[in-house]
């Protein structure tokens, strides 16, 4: 989570936010998150944690470093009902 609010931007969140994101959020880019996701790989675990932080950042992390071939139908639930944007919902919950 520290990695990610250093990668926050101001301009950035006020964009998000103006598209939809609610808070927590730090505002970081997309391209700077797949940076991350070179880096972490697939992780299952780590996914699971970020995504329940609230946070849309890592949210949206989680979902990009989610293996597919682990989360259960159950934990796909909670994502999406705890998804608060359309980012989340469209796109780190499918």
């Amino acid at each position: 989570m520290k990695e990610l609010e250093a990668m926050g931007n101001e301009q950035t969140k006020k964009v998000l936010m103006k598209h939809g994101a609610k808070e927590p959020i730090f505002g970081v880019k997309v391209g700077d998150l797949k940076k991350i996701v070179k880096k972490v790989k697939k992780d299952h675990d780590l996914s699971l944690a970020i995504y329940n932080t609230g946070n849309s950042d890592a949210m949206y992390l989680a979902g990009l470093i989610a293996d597919e071939n682990q989360i259960t139908k159950e934990q796909l639930q909670s994502w999406a009902e705890k998804a608060n944007w359309y980012m989340i919902s469209e796109y780190t919950v499918p």
